[in-house]
């Protein structure tokens, strides 16, 4: 037979399992308790079990047997039932399954039947690997009875198994035909051959032989002393879906979760009563997180009594070095004691040796116990580190639950233990920052590839990442933000606080600096760079550098600013008043007119945005136009002079105009506009002047008429027209101030 290799997962099982068919009222009320909303099985030291992988490359293989050796067949001459479709036990598929019947026959065993199966690896498994053999069964609850631990002596004490008979699963390890190990499943069984049960429904026996083995041999029987249960419920049917070992690492967020539990020291009348001290255990180690376990009951009982409800995690894997375990728990509406977390027990294992013993209330710093206080009673799970420092591979816990008079006992629920990167330390914990100011929160020494996940104080993620920038809220006002550290989703540490308290008391100055461009200003009056207060009041002052254009305030303490620019000889006093706009003088514009400028408080030097400045004033021009430029003895020609403006900005102040006056012929001015006259004339030139505006963009915004009349002379003659420099009305450009026209006489 050609020998394969599976590898599946167990993840995402689902499904729910019938009650005992074949007990009394009494213990079919018992049990019904624990199968209550669908439970895969409701007995003690349960172990539920899912494969979950997160990570790609790192991968858990279930290696199968896949050989069937031999299986029992019915004859009437034998006490053996026919083991139903025996290769279903081999096939790597859960939802199939061999069937093995076993009957307690009549009179101290008289009639009894039984049946086995032996299924063989593909090749020799060393000893101490644990074994899992998938098994389900038809309704009659024996895997319960099977269970172990203190429930399961509390079902034996309860259900009158000499009725009924005493199940009995025996385990056989062999190499080749030879037995090497062997273990029976009774209610006393203890230790690492436990049964767990997956999220399937089915159960998943573990089994750890101590020498070399190649095969497995499952037997199942039954006997009574009195025999009457084989009248009552016929043959006991198990079912076999397969059987595997795990092989690989499990890396990261790869594990082979189990669970089990258990109510030690639980009395048959307490458990009559109150069948379902421990409810949906799987969901303590599934895939949701959201989801979770109860220990515990919720009904009053009886006054003073203590009860112990414990459920074990088993990773089936050790710890990486550095990481520690993660409860996460809740008790809802219950209010914070110290007594309450007293009665909360953690220990921690790696295989049977205890690493760790301690309760929740011996764990709890001020900080974790301040969390847990805000958010005991809500729906918030809490979060609470145990501080393992060696590896592990498995965590109990242990809830004592106490009932007072009058007072309704609350369960323990339990989300789930993970292994997680130790939790984050913060450089700072406790800070005083400046009111609206940027403050980093930062954890020290972050570890690689682990992700760090901030929440507000409302435990609502606000962003991951090892830094976080948040705002200080109003002076005297205080703000809680935490971070935790997780490389699996949703499997984090517990949460860390920072708390950030807004004071005054903390802020800090800043520098404030800037530049302007001066290229366009050729004043020789200083430029003064203004910081304004918000009461408009010169706060402080710097001279801009000519060159460089740079200037700086110092010191400047929190508030809200604007900075101006202003030309003059000594910077304002100050304190005193300031106009929001900057002023260069006559024909300069700077962009933008001011600059606001807030201080935090951080202590951060500010840099302002760049001013510009630009000339915005006039530029005045000259132009001749005449009639005709060639003329012969006494005669004229009419001659035009213009003076108009290219530049941004209308004319201020004197403005003077210098015609030149010929030696030879005659010129004579005409009118002249409104607002001008001479002011000066001499035999070479007419000096006029005016004070208006010249308004920019009028190409003919001063026209002066003008005859002149030629001599008899043969000459030629060059007449101009000037603005001399500084009399411009305020214009700076003066290259372009003169014009000429030539006339030619007698040619």
């Amino acid at each position: 037979m050609e020998r394969k290799m599976y590898n599946y997962d167990l993840h995402g099982f689902s499904g729910d399992r019938p009650f005992w068919s074949f007990l009394k009222k009494k213990a079919r009320n018992v049990v019904s308790g624990f199968r209550k909303q669908g439970k895969t099985l409701g007995l003690g030291l349960l172990a539920v079990s899912f494969a979950e992988s997160y990570v790609a490359h790192a991968q858990i293989v279930n290696n199968y047997a896949d050989e069937v050796v031999t299986s029992s067949t019915y004859s009437l001459f034998n006490d053996e039932y026919t083991v139903g479709a025996p290769g279903n036990a081999i096939d790597g598929d859960h939802d199939t399954k061999a069937t093995l019947e076993a009957s307690p026959g009549i009179i101290l065993g008289a009639g009894s039947r039984q049946s086995y199966l032996e299924v063989e690896f593909p090749a020799p498994v060393g000893a101490n690997t644990p074994v899992f053999i998938v098994l389900s069964e038809d309704g009659n609850g024996l895997l319960d009875y099977l269970v172990g631990g203190t429930l399961g002596s509390v079902i034996n004490d309860i259900v009158d198994f000499a009725l009924t008979g005493t199940p009995t699963l025996t385990i056989n390890a062999k190499s080749g035909s030879s037995s090497v190990w062997a273990t029976s499943m009774d209610p006393d069984a203890i230790g690492s051959n436990r049964i767990e049960i997956g999220a399937d429904g089915k159960a998943y026996l573990r089994v750890v032989p101590t020498a070399g083995f190649d095969r497995i041999r499952i037997s199942w029987s039954n006997f009574a002393v009195l025999g009457l249960g084989s009248i009552f419920s016929g043959t006991q049917k198990i079912y076999v879906h397969d059987v595997f070992y795990n092989s690989g690492t499990a890396l990261e967020c790869e594990a082979f979760l189990t669970t089990s539990y258990d109510a030690p020291g639980i009395s048959a009348s307490v458990l009559t009563d109150n069948p379902d001290p421990v409810r949906n255990p799987e969901r303590a180690i599934d895939p949701d997180t959201d989801n979770y376990s109860e220990l515990g009951y919720s009904g009053i009982l009886s006054i003073g009594l203590l009860q112990d409800f414990s459920q074990t995690i088993n990773f089936n894997s050790l710890s990486n070095p550095g990481e520690v375990a993660v409860i996460k728990f809740q008790t809802p509406g219950s209010l914070l004691s110290l007594t309450l977390l007293d009665n909360i027990n953690v220990k921690v294992y790696n295989g049977t040796t205890e690493e760790y013993n301690s309760n929740l209330g011996a764990l709890l710093d001020a900080d974790v116990l301040g969390i847990i206080s805000a958010i005991f009673g809500t729906s918030v799970p809490n979060y609470v580190t145990i501080p393992v420092t060696t590896q592990f591979d498995r965590v109990e816990i242990t809830y004592s639950q106490v009932i007072t008079g009058g007072v309704a006992p609350t369960p323990l629920r339990l989300f789930g233990v993970y292994r997680t990167p130790v939790k984050p330390v913060l450089e700072a914990t406790f800070i005083d920052a400046c009111e609206g100011t940027d403050v980093e929160l930062a954890v020290s020494d972050p570890q690689d590839e682990v992700t760090y996940t901030w929440y507000n104080a409302d435990l609502t993620e606000i962003g991951t990442g090892t830094t976080y920038t948040a705002v200080a809220l109003s002076t005297g006002l205080s703000d809680t933000f935490f971070v935790t550290s997780s490389v699996c989703d949703g499997q984090h540490s517990e949460f860390v606080p920072v708390i950030i308290t807004s004071d005054n008391a903390a802020c800090q100055p800043s520098d404030i600096n800037g530049t302007a461009d001066l290229s366009d200003y050729t004043s020789t009056t200083p430029v003064h760079a203004v910081l304004v207060n918000a009461e408009g009041e010169a706060a402080a002052t710097g001279l801009v550098n000519n060159t460089t254009g740079e200037y700086e305030f110092t010191d400047i303490p929190k508030g809200e600013y604007y900075v101006v620019l202003i030309a003059d000889a000594t910077p304002p006093a100050i304190g005193a008043e300031i106009e929001e706009n900057s002023d260069l003088g006559l024909g300069y514009e700077v962009t933008p007119n001011s600059q606001n400028v807030v201080v935090a408080g951080d202590g951060e030097d500010i840099h302002v945005p760049e001013f510009n400045v630009n000339w915005n004033g006039p530029d005045l021009r000259t132009s001749i136009t005449a009639s005709t430029t060639s003329l012969t003895t006494g005669s004229s020609t009419e001659l035009t002079y213009r003076i108009f403006n290219i530049g941004e900005g209308a004319s201020s102040g004197l403005v003077y105009a210098v015609i030149s006056k010929p030696l030879n012929g005659s010129l004579t001015l005409g009118t002249l506009p409104a607002g001008w006259s001479v002011f000066a004339a001499t035999d070479e030139s007419i000096i006029l002047t005016t004070t208006n505006s010249i308004e920019a963009g009028i190409i003919n915004a001063v026209e002066i008429s003008a005859t002149y009349t030629a001599s008899d002379l043969i000459n030629i003659l060059n007449l101009t027209a000037t603005i001399p420099p500084g009399f411009g009305g305020g214009e700076r450009n003066t290259s372009n101030n003169s014009s000429n026209r030539q006339i030619l006489i007698n040619y």
